[in-house]
């Protein structure tokens, strides 16, 4: 950040080197006289600050053994009136500065020139003395460039030259020129030409400027009574060193923040650590590590960081200060020194105003803050600075947080992601669909509020919809369409929480006062309602069908055990309106979209910065012509066993690995441009292609690759494969099902073997949560139904979630320490959106999304950072879309981008399905799509005279709780499960050989109870179609139930794409063909090609008969 940052950080503690003799050091230590009152001799100038003012006695010495030698003769005195806010130490001290004034510079002067030098060494400072003042004579004024000369010319080491003449000679120049030699006011600065006599006078007058302008520096105009209180405060021993701060501004975001929060000496970095007279330099290095550590926005931190930062009203105070210095004329050296430094303070305080205005903790100081950097740069008087573009971003950005601040005080709901419990009691709605253009926005903030509107409306709709149901039909809600309501549940706090494995503390009893024992089991219909709750779903609670009162809770855990026991691990996010939670018995629902994926992606949005956006010029302005990724270098050539590819050159190998033409062009693509989208219809060899990009990229890569999916199942897929090339992987989540993958799941990780620091916080916290949670145990116990009592309760269960919340950042954070150095990082999306500050931690430039047509558009923007540089994205937008019902989140940015392509990257050959199957989606679903001759020799399935075949019937489906997933179909249960039968008896298949697929997960998990009681059986496969997206087998059993009036999902196009092409040898169908092809068109060009192949009937074609009785 600052160029003697290196110097500082090679010497250690030690500061740059003083050029005043020992007699003139003892006098100002023996006199306590700071050392920016006296001159000293740097770099560029001459230091002669009087900040040692308003200093403590104590502090004098040791800011003189740290002062970095800095020139600040640049700076002009302020017009400002001198305020007297001085303590009464400091005005002694100013008392005595100024009866002594010229005593001290008379001393200095006595001390350096009666020290007689060694006669060369003076008559080489005679002789260029007399040298420049001829060539200066009438020619203005000097310049700091002839006094650098001066010195390096008069004092240059000659060959083998004496250290300690030059030393000597060194101090003499620094006390003959100790005026400021940057002040241009008037002719008298031509030192040279002037007697003893002005020489001392000039001192004098000097440092009595130098004392004005020091507190007029740091002392607003208009002085307010905190202010002045301030102004008195000793920040005491806390304070850290200049040269603290120097260090840690040279350490990553994650080093900055565990040092702020482990040094012993310093008890809260983010307070005490600014005083009203601290320099220039302290301010902007101590800004410059609070920006760095607010944007990794670490959850549970955060918070305390910008709490902080709002009530430091001497760091505000000197923000107005050096803005008001920076957009003045008067003091525009200070864009011309220091251009790097000034733009990255503004940008740093544009980022602590905008984060904490986002996490809704601007409060009347910052506001204020705001209007006041607002109205400097309206009246600057220096059009040159306001012109720049940094400028420009500083006024807008403070704008926007005033203007939107002032619409979230008139609407504060709509800040926020949960709806209110006014907001659910209004009449319900529906929402008409939008009908906007989705392919453009106007600016990154556009994008961004928009999409954040989007998911608060999916998320809020279809839970306002529910409540408006249960108010209006009270207890006959389970006959409704909607979630399942359970009743008489409770809330407990696991007293038990130290000695658990997994450290849930909040549970919700489902058995709730039916409760005979801790450890008893729910029954088997209990059970499956539970394990149907998955974690990052959101529970709300109510004491009664009026919803006068709302508890909001996220499952955090559902381990078998516990669901058998009827419990949940919750953690509480809201509530309106109930006292003591833990003591009341409640009605329960699941809302009824999936909370966590929208929640999340929200949360980025909101705290996104539009400064740094990453990938915006595609994303938000919708551009098709991808450049090449920064890092990559136009010379730059992969090794790929043993073949030379230079991307740039877009010159397509004719071999390359074992791949097709189609996938060599989308290789080749691929690493060339910093945005690639590829479409690979099924079977295509999407993970095939995609293994060889990451193979060929961690060759080169210097950070590691971020590998995301949409499943945990073909995340482990792709991840079994790339292990053959490689063992550096870390897998994220835990929801992994593949013993392989096991060794390489972050949880399995040695945490003690991390930093240090991070172990330390990690045992502070350990010790702070069970301090709180125990008080929180011993007041609910003292419940006594009263508001006070209540209230005490809920501030500390706050505190109890907040270091809950550091808790599990941290545990993310020892993972980080493992991952950043493996060459693969794994995770689904869904993780990802829940962790995206880790993303910032690893800094890696490439992340690549398999099954990207499926992602979220917010969860895919979610996990890219300011970064990344290279970013592949592979999918296939025929098949399944991202699950919303609505447009346009239902719209991947897959799908939004890819339709823009004007030379699409596609597939073209299939490798999985025998031609008679992949005959189904072409031209049905896909224009063309060629089949690879190895599909032409897969053999026929045994025990049937058919390998595709359309079992058609006029069974309706039947419901149970009016939910369209709720549907399933007992004629089709028997006829797959016989089918099943038949296959392992008959046709000698193991029950890995074939799964059986269906579009309800009701139809599931019936076939699954069937499917246990045959001890034949109980190992095949039972998934819905949509689980089963990006997954195969060699025979599929498909049931699509619909057998009544309307057909539901099943016109879904992406659906019947996805349900047609997982079988690689046979595809045997169950259904209403009649009912499909009649409200379908898909279906009816499905049903016109089976007729053709005489592959429709009223049973299954087994090659004998068979009789197979389904177990009862």
């Amino acid at each position: 950040m600052f160029e003697e940052q290196k110097t500082l950080n090679n010497k250690g503690n030690e500061e740059t080197e003083e050029y005043l003799p020992s007699s003139i050091t003892t006098y100002v230590k023996d006199n306590h006289i700071a050392s920016d009152a006296i001159p000293i001799a740097t770099e560029n100038g001459f230091d002669l600050c009087a900040e040692w003012l308003n200093k403590s006695d104590d502090h004098l010495l040791s800011d003189g053994e740290n002062k970095t030698l800095k020139n600040k003769g640049n700076e002009k005195p302020s017009t400002t009136k001198n305020v007297n806010v001085l303590s009464k130490s400091a005005r002694k001290r100013q008392a005595y500065y100024e009866k002594n004034a010229i005593r001290t510079a008379s001393k200095i002067k006595n001390e350096t020139t009666k020290k007689p030098l060694p006669a060369s060494i003076k008559g080489s400072v005679k002789d260029n003395l007399n040298s420049k003042r001829k060539k200066k004579k009438g020619k203005g004024k000097i310049t700091t460039e002839s006094v650098s000369d001066l010195k390096s010319d008069g004092f240059r080491e000659k060959d083998g030259g004496k250290k300690e003449e030059n030393k000597e000679a060194e101090e003499y120049l620094a006390a003959s020129t100790a005026i400021d030699i940057n002040d241009h006011s008037g002719s008298d600065t031509d030192w040279y030409n002037k007697d003893d006599d002005d020489l001392l006078k000039d001192v004098q007058k000097t440092l009595k400027k130098k004392d004005i302008e020091q507190n007029e520096e740091y002392i607003p105009p208009v002085v307010k009574d905190e202010y002045k209180v301030a102004a008195d405060v000793d920040v005491g021993p806390s304070k850290v060193k200049i040269f603290v701060l120097r260090k840690m501004s040279t350490m990553n975001g994650i080093d900055m923040f565990l040092y702020a929060r482990t040094n012993d000496t310093v008890p809260n970095f983010y307070k005490d650590q600014i005083a009203p007279n601290d320099t220039q330099e302290r301010v902007l290095l101590y800004t410059y590590i609070l920006a760095a550590i607010c944007q990794m926005a670490l959850p549970g931190f955060q918070e305390e960081l910008l709490e902080s930062f709002m009530s430091n009203n001497i760091l505000m105070e000197h923000f107005r200060l050096l803005i008001k210095k920076l957009f003045s004329k008067f003091y525009k050296e200070l864009w011309s020194s220091h251009t790097k430094e000034m733009k990255e303070f503004l940008e740093n305080v544009q980022t602590l105003l905008m984060q904490s205005f986002k996490a809704g903790l601007l409060n009347a100081e910052g506001v204020n803050l705001v209007k006041d950097l607002c109205k400097i740069v309206e009246t600057s008087d220096n059009p040159s600075i306001t012109s720049m573009q940094i400028s420009i971003d500083f006024n807008k950005n403070l704008t926007y947080i005033l203007n939107e601040n002032d619409a979230a005080i008139m609407d504060q709901p709509k800040c926020e992601f949960y709806p209110t419990l006014e907001e659910l009691m209004e009449p319900y709605t529906p929402k008409k669909p939008y009908r906007g253009e989705f392919t453009k926005f106007k600016d990154v903030r556009d994008y961004i509020e928009k999409h954040m509107q989007w998911l608060r409306e999916m998320f809020k709709d279809p839970l306002h919809k529910y409540v408006h149901q249960m108010k209006k039909d009270g207890s006959n809600l389970k006959k409704k369409k909607g979630p399942h309501l359970y009743k008489e549940v409770s809330i407990i706090l696991n007293e038990k929480y130290f000695e658990a494995d997994h450290h849930e503390f909040v549970f919700v009893d489902a058995l709730g006062s039916e409760r005979s024992c801790n450890e008893c089991k729910v029954p088997r219909s209990l059970y499956d309602q539970l394990s149907r709750i998955k974690i990052g779903s959101l529970l709300c609670f109510s004491t009664n069908t009026e919803f006068d009162n709302l508890i909001m809770a996220t499952v955090i855990y559902t381990h078998e055990d516990c669901l058998w026991n009827g419990y949940l691990a919750i953690e509480i996010v809201k509530q309106y309106n109930i006292g003591n939670i833990f003591q009341t018995k409640l009605l329960m629902f699941e809302t009824p979209v999936f909370y966590e994926a929208y929640k999340n992606a929200y949360s980025y949005l909101k705290n996104s910065d539009d400064r740094n956006f990453p990938f915006q010029k595609y994303i938000v302005f919708g551009e098709t012509e991808s450049q090449p990724p920064a890092y990559l270098d136009e010379k730059k050539i992969y090794d790929c066993d043993g073949i030379g590819l230079q991307p740039l050159a877009k010159q397509v190998p004719e071999k390359l690995f074992n791949l097709n033409e189609s996938q060599r062009k989308a290789f080749v693509t691929a690493l060339g441009r910093e945005l690639t989208l590829i479409q690979g219809p099924p079977g295509t060899g999407k993970t095939h292609l995609a293994i060889h990009l990451v193979k060929t990229l961690i060759k080169t890569a210097h950070t590691p690759i971020i590998l995301l999916n949409f499943t945990n199942q073909t995340l482990d897929k792709f991840i079994m494969k790339l292990s053959e090339h490689t063992d550096s992987i870390v897998r994220f989540g835990s929801n992994s099902r593949s013993p392989e993958v096991e060794k390489f799941l972050a949880r399995n990780v040695d945490y003690e073997k991390n930093s240090y620091r991070l172990n330390k916080l990690w045992y502070i916290l350990k010790e702070e949560f069970r301090k709180q949670f125990q008080i929180v145990i011993i007041k609910q116990s003292e419940f006594d139904g009263t508001h006070d009592n209540y209230e005490d309760i809920r501030n500390a269960y706050n505190q109890l979630t907040k270091t809950y919340e550091k808790i599990q950042t941290l545990r993310t954070l020892f993972q980080y320490y493992v991952a950043r150095k493996k060459f693969i990082v794994a995770m689904t999306t869904t993780f990802a959106a829940r962790n995206n500050f880790l993303f910032h931690l690893l800094r890696s430039s490439i992340v690549i999304f398999e099954e990207a047509a499926e992602i979220l558009e917010s969860h895919v923007v979610s996990s890219l950072t300011p970064y990344t540089q290279h970013v592949i994205m592979i999918g296939d937008h025929q098949q399944l879309r991202p699950y919303c019902k609505k447009y346009p989140l239902c719209l991947s940015l897959f799908e939004r981008l890819f339709i823009l392509q004007k030379q699409p990257l596609v597939l073209t050959t299939q490798y999985r399905t025998r031609i008679d199957i992949a005959s189904l989606l072409t031209p049905t679903i896909y224009k063309k799509l060629d089949n690879d001759d190895s599909v032409s020799l897969y053999p026929s399935v045994r025990g049937m005279a058919q390998n595709v075949y359309f079992m058609s019937h006029a069974h309706k489906e039947k419901n149970t709780d009016g939910k369209e997933t709720s549907m399933y179909n007992v004629f089709e249960i028997d006829e797959i499960i016989k089918l099943a039968q038949y296959l392992i008896k008959v046709g000698e298949y193991s029950a890995e050989s074939f799964v059986i697929l269906s579009p309800y997960s009701n139809q599931i998990n019936r076939i699954r109870n069937e499917l246990l009681r045959d001890k034949n059986l109980k190992f095949v496969k039972a998934c819905t179609i949509d689980a089963y997206q990006g997954l195969e087998s060699d025979i599929v059993l498909l049931s699509l139930v619909r057998a009544g009036k309307t057909i539901g999902f099943l016109k879904d196009p992406h659906r019947i794409c996805v349900a047609l092409s997982r079988a690689r040898y046979g595809l045997y169908m169950i259904g209403n063909l009649t009912l499909l092809s009649k409200r379908s068109s898909y279906w009816l060009r499905i049903q016109r090609y089976l007729l053709k192949q005489n592959a429709v009937g009223d049973k299954f074609p087994l090659n004998d008969n068979s009789v197979v009785t389904v177990p009862k």
